[in-house]
């Protein structure tokens, strides 16, 4: 489903979680793009900046955690995809 809505998504081989470049979606920074995906699609992930000594490394990140129900991962992708429909 990320990768359904433009993210390139790094896949991790034994985490929770996958980080996804926001590039070809947006010309924000990690943080901007991530409070605004919480305000239109009411998904969370967290800025990948955050995640770096160096910020600017995780600039263009943002980390997407999976260890929810399938009810809930649903629920995400569906809102998702509305707001990609929408022009995002």
């Amino acid at each position: 489903m990320l990768e359904e809505v433009g993210l390139q998504v790094f896949w991790p081989r034994g985490a929770y979680y996958a980080m996804a470049d926001i590039s070809d979606l947006t010309a924000e920074d990690d943080a901007s793009f991530a409070l605004r995906l919480v305000r239109e699609a009411r998904v969370a992930a967290v800025p990948g900046s955050s995640f770096f000594s160096r910020r600017e490394q995780g600039r263009r990140l943002l980390r997407f955690c999976f260890c929810k129900t399938d009810q809930t991962l649903d629920e995400a992708a569906g809102r998702l995809r509305k707001w990609a429909a929408r022009g995002a």
